[in-house]
């Protein structure tokens, strides 16, 4: 298994119509109480599948809805199990 601190999860922000300049700040936090909360969750199920590979998470961020969402670039099985299994 990696170690943690070479391991990276994926957020692309997505284009919007809002500036990101205007809100920067927020938008950073957002994305941080994101990582924070959802790396524990992949964590914890890649654990009960001998999985290990959180760089292969890829998720969107739209800015303009403040949302979320698993990436397509996420490759399988893991993009099969999670979009279930997230609620985000």
């Amino acid at each position: 298994m990696r170690l943690l601190s070479t391991i990276k999860m994926n957020v692309t922000w997505l284009n919007g119509k809002i500036s990101p300049k205007e809100i920067t700040e927020d938008l950073i936090h957002l994305e941080y109480d994101f990582r924070k909360r959802i790396t524990q969750k992949i964590l914890l199920e890649m654990e009960k599948y001998d999985w290990d590979a959180l760089d292969d998470m890829h998720f969107d961020f739209c800015p303009d809805k403040k949302t979320f969402s698993l990436s397509l670039n996420t490759p399988e099985p893991y993009y099969s199990h999670f979009s279930s299994l997230l609620k985000l």
